[in-house]
């Protein structure tokens, strides 16, 4: 037991604080700050996991990003991590994706992707099989999903669109504070998850147009969400 508890302490010494603006990130430049906040990721990435700050003010523009167990996504209070502008004709071309976001196989208990589509995006921040992962920071996520609603309600789509967040089969998930605005499709996913922990969170869209604001498929959890 007593060696046990020094390897755990040792790995929680050996987690990191990685802040974007260290890696090249410059919030509100009107720049693409993709390549920064990724190598952040990557480097609070390993067994130890780290924390991946957007201290903020202002948006800071990123391509879909994966965590990875022992990870914290904090994006503080004034910090926007906003999501890519995707112009694409919205159709499945031999599982290429179109633009930044992933083609994703469907869920397990699915039999085609949620809206009947042939294949469907992944969503711009995902996990997938991992443990103890966090969100926080009081926020906002921004799915910059308005070329998406548009070309949904003129039913021009033959793809799913991605959902804000989505984790699947994570155990130990901890969301909240975070504002989560916008999003092409469903808001907040967590799927096949265990332990998860929803709380102090605001969601919303521009006049409504958006997708759902939650789903929790199959997944065991306890929320509660800010007022409106």
């Amino acid at each position: 037991h007593v060696l046990l508890l020094l390897l755990w302490s040792a790995a929680l010494g050996e987690s990191r604080r990685c802040v974007v603006e260290e890696f090249g990130a410059v919030a509100g430049d009107g720049r693409s700050d993709s390549a920064a906040i990724h190598a952040a990721v990557r480097a609070c990435g390993g067994p130890a996991g780290g924390e991946i700050v957007l201290s903020g003010p202002g948006v800071y523009d990123s391509a879909p990003m994966n965590l990875t167990s022992n990870q914290v996504l904090h994006v503080a209070v004034g910090a926007v991590l906003r999501a890519p502008l995707v112009h694409t004709d919205g159709h499945c071309h031999d599982a290429i994706s179109p633009g930044p976001y992933a083609v994703m196989d469907r869920f397990p208990s699915y039999q085609s992707s949620r809206s009947g589509f042939g294949c469907r995006l992944g969503p711009f921040i995902g996990a997938y099989k991992q443990r103890n992962i966090t969100i926080t920071g009081g926020g906002t996520i921004d799915g910059n999903g308005q070329w998406w609603w548009q070309r949904n309600q003129m039913s021009s789509l033959r793809i799913e669109r991605p959902r804000l967040v989505e984790l699947q089969f994570v155990t130990g998930l901890d969301i909240g504070p975070i504002v989560l605005r916008d999003s092409p499709y469903w808001t907040l996913h967590p799927i096949y998850c265990r332990d998860v922990y929803i709380h102090d969170i605001q969601i919303t869209a521009d006049d409504g147009k958006g997708g759902w604001g939650y789903n929790t498929g199959a997944s065991e959890l306890f929320y509660e969400f800010w007022p409106v």
